[in-house]
């Protein structure tokens, strides 16, 4: 073999990691406030009746919808 590949992530921080994961789902806390990637979108496109991918369709929709969702 001409490398070796150590991964050294112990049990507990995977567990933490899929606890973290299991409540972002639900905008629950666990010890951190639930992030994600595009969350207000994600969460408020279904709400106003938005197809996600509509919210990245040019940056006038996108900054529209912002304010929409800021209010």
């Amino acid at each position: 073999m001409r490398f070796e590949l150590k991964i050294d992530y112990s049990p507990e921080k995977m567990e933490t990691s899929r606890r973290w994961l299991e409540a972002r789902k639900d905008f629950r806390l666990v010890d951190l406030v639930p992030l994600g990637y595009c969350i207000v979108p994600r969460y408020f496109a279904p709400i106003f009746g938005l197809r996600y991918l509509d919210y990245f369709s040019d940056p006038y929709t996108q900054f529209r919808w912002q304010l929409e969702f800021a209010k």
